[in-house]
């Protein structure tokens, strides 16, 4: 399981930016040039408080306290305490006096003398007999044996459980020579740390090396050129400047506190050098990786939770870097990126990219494991039936009630930009709907976020729509009216009072005896409204009336012969006199010559004459 945090990230730890020596809560505590650590098998640190050089303690729960106060680890004048190391029982192991004593500390905190006389020198020797010219590191082996690196006589110190010194590696003439523990040299060695198989790694300062004796005595440079620069790489193509504290992990990584390149750097049991942390700037700052400023590292452990904390010496504060999380390598194709936390890849590609392998790392505090995924990212498209534009194909002069819809089968971050009658845009996913819009010719163009060479645009337009076209066709004897609809989208149909509402250019309807009333009109006024009146009947009836200049005569029961039709005003005086073939029982007058006003209508078909009022308008 890999807990959620960012690989590499770097936060505080302890501390605040404020210098001191309060105690309390992690938070609050404040400290004044933290350097060396060490670390318990229950994650409790114990910490070298710098120019005060109290032991401080930070519990694994998060609280700092003063363990052993700076009188108690005075020797000649001097408090300053230059390494420290800690055994499976407990015990603490200090080196004081700048570097030439080595003083033992009890669980309970009860402090005395373990090895040196105090005096400046190499003599190997029992525990008041010996000396040290400073001690800038220690560490304790599964058999309770102590070593240390002896800085100023470039050697590594073996001191036994009784106090009994002897030179384990190295001489008091600097080098840089590999080999058997008797003819190998140091520089200036600093921190010590075991690794799990019982290897010694050496930071080897001055040289700016990082050594390894082995087991069965022989030095070998496990990292490092031997210049004072920077550089990853494996074993002899990295460079360290001044490394100084060191640590290691259960599966045999190396992590160094170097000092003056302001980094953390890692070491694979193999040699292969990264930077954990860092920018390489005098700057103390949080974050990610190398976007963090480490400030003078010294000291450094590595805890069970899958964390690397290490002090700034020249700040004030502990900081903690996560080594959990995911990794990925190589870089990812532009626009996307690796979710460190979780391990999910997510984005959008924007540029074109071959298949390759990425190795996908996840890291805990039992390891890493990794996966290889392959990605391919070509030319982004979209099928050209992808987007619908559905637009009112007309509006009314003045009412503004065009409206264009888009639609998209592919779900996307979608941005539209629509100009014509001033500039309209809006974003959608799938669907977007314009509403309010004039008559006018519009282009519609769509781009998709994180695609930025992917533009499609459209024309649609929005007119005026045309007049209201109806005919009508009248079927006397089934009574019915055929109406032929052109110009609207939607027709509503009204006849004697009943309203009857279609999209469809043809309908048919069924009259009644007498006067139908007949209204047709669309949802655009604009368009206008056809109206008509329509006559049904068994009945000699006279129609328009009043008329204009014909006047139809309909005859009950669709009577066929010869009628006559005679017209008077309303002096009695004759105005038209005629015979009229009747067909179907029907028959048109053409009255155009007759002045306006009230005429008397004859009609005689056969032996029956009807009479009847009409008016010219």
């Amino acid at each position: 399981m890999v807990p959620e945090e960012i690989y590499t990230n770097v936060t505080t730890y302890a501390g605040t930016f404020e210098y001191g020596a309060t105690d309390g809560p992690i938070s609050q505590a404040s400290f004044f040039y933290p350097s060396y650590m060490a670390i318990d098998q229950a994650d409790n640190i114990y910490l070298v408080a710098g120019q005060t050089s109290a032991i401080r303690k930070i519990s694994a729960d998060g609280v700092v306290s003063t363990l052993v106060p700076t009188a108690a680890l005075s020797f000649l004048g001097s408090s300053y305490v230059s390494a420290i190391a800690i055994d499976a029982s407990g015990n603490l192991y200090v080196a004081v006096g700048n570097g030439l004593m080595i003083k033992k500390i009890s669980p309970s905190g009860m402090v005395t003398h373990f090895a040196g006389s105090g005096n400046v020198g190499s003599n190997d020797g029992s525990a008041n007999d010996a000396s040290f010219n400073n001690i800038m590191g220690l560490v304790v082996d599964s058999h309770g044996d102590v070593y240390a690196s002896d800085n100023g006589n470039n050697m590594i110190r073996k001191i036994s459980q009784t106090g009994v010194v002897t030179t384990f590696a190295g001489s008091p003439f600097g080098g840089t020579r590999d080999g058997n523990i008797s003819q190998a040299q140091f520089l200036g060695p600093a921190g010590l740390v075991i690794d799990p198989i019982g290897n010694i790694i050496v930071s080897d300062s001055k040289n700016n090396l990082i050594r390894k004796i082995s087991t069965t005595g022989n030095v070998t440079t496990l990292a490092g050129n031997g210049t004072a620069s920077y550089a990853d790489g494996l074993g002899n193509a990295a460079a360290f400047n001044r490394p100084n504290g060191i640590s290691v992990d259960d599966l045999g990584n190396v992590y160094v506190a170097d000092f003056l390149n302001y980094r953390i750097r890692k070491i694979s049991p193999a040699g292969q050098v990264s930077t954990l942390a860092g920018m390489g700037t005098f700057t103390s700052k949080n974050g990610v990786g190398t976007a963090a400023g480490v400030l003078t590292p010294m000291g450094i452990v590595v805890d069970q939770k899958g964390s690397v904390i290490f002090s700034e010496y020249n700040g004030s504060m502990l900081k903690r870097i996560s080594l959990n999380g995911y990794t990925i390598s190589p870089a990812l194709p532009i626009g996307l990126v690796l979710d460190s936390k979780t391990g999910i890849i997510s984005g959008t590609p924007t540029k074109e990219s071959a298949a390759a392998d990425y190795i996908i790392t996840a890291n805990n505090q039992g390891g890493a494991g990794t996966s290889i995924i392959n990605i391919a990212v070509t030319a982004f498209n979209l099928p050209m039936d992808n987007f619908v534009i559905k637009g009112t194909s007309s509006t009314c002069p003045g009412a503004n009630s065009g409206s264009i819809e888009i639609t998209a089968k592919e779900k996307l971050p979608y941005r539209v930009a629509i100009t014509g009658y001033g500039p309209i845009s809006g974003q959608f996913n799938d669907r977007i709907v314009f509403n309010d819009l004039r008559r006018f010719i519009y282009t519609v163009c769509i781009t998709i976020d994180g695609q930025p060479d992917f533009k499609r645009c459209f024309t649609i337009a929005i007119d005026e729509p045309p007049p209201l076209t109806v005919y009508s066709a009248i079927n006397n004897d089934n009574k019915i009216v055929k109406l032929q609809l052109a110009g609207g989208e939607n027709y509503q149909i009204t006849l004697n009072d009943k309203t009857y509402s279609t999209s469809q250019s043809t309908y048919n309807l069924k009259l009644v005896n007498g006067i139908n009333n007949l209204k047709v009109q669309t949802d655009m006024a604009c368009q206008g409204i056809y109206t008509d009146k329509i006559l049904i009947s068994n009945k000699l009836m006279a129609y328009p009336n009043p008329f204009s200049d014909e006047l139809n005569i309909l005859l009950e029961e669709a009577e066929t012969g010869k009628a006559n039709i005679e017209i008077v005003d309303a002096s009695g005086k004759k105005v038209y006199n005629k015979q009229h073939d009747i067909n179907s029982g029907t028959t048109t007058l053409q009255l155009s010559q007759m002045v306006p006003g009230v005429y008397v209508v004859k009609v005689r078909l056969a032996a029956k004459t009807t009479i009847f009022k009409v008016w010219k308008k």
